[in-house]
């Protein structure tokens, strides 16, 4: 089981992204930035996972991006975790970065709150592929 002080020290090493391990976009998400995160830099935590070990201590719709002990939530998490990945995904990043974070964040909470319907939801927590379980947070 993590503790916050672990939890906090893992991302001064890590960045960590907490997502939704049962909304199919956000496995997708996932999937995406597993396949593309080169140097396996990205640490992952379900937000079930952190409830339940009191990580975090309320439910949210948004991705959360720890770096460093600083939380970024919604499209501010998103845009970290494109610059993160580098090469053409840094530019995008940079890109909409000039996009006013409020008016992201209106697209960003339309999209999380319509995730489920539009994309499907799991009935659990789904379970990382063996080559990447070592990049879980339990």
């Amino acid at each position: 089981m993590m503790t916050n002080e672990a939890l906090i020290a893992l991302s001064f090493q890590h960045p960590i992204i907490i997502f939704d391990g049962e909304c199919h976009l956000c496995d997708r998400t996932v999937q995406f930035v597993l396949k593309r995160d080169k140097k396996a830099d990205f640490r992952f935590c379900t937000l079930q996972n952190a409830i339940k070990n009191n990580l975090i201590h309320t439910e949210t719709d948004s991705v959360i991006m720890m770096d460093k002990n600083t939380i970024y939530i919604k499209s501010k998490a998103a845009l970290k975790i494109l610059f993160y990945l580098g090469g053409m995904y840094h530019i995008i990043s940079f890109v909409l970065s000039v996009i006013p974070t409020n008016m992201a964040d209106v697209v960003y909470d339309f999209i999380a709150k319509n995730r489920y319907k539009w994309f499907g939801k799991y009935d659990e927590c789904i379970i990382p592929e063996k080559a990447w379980k070592d990049r879980f947070i339990d």
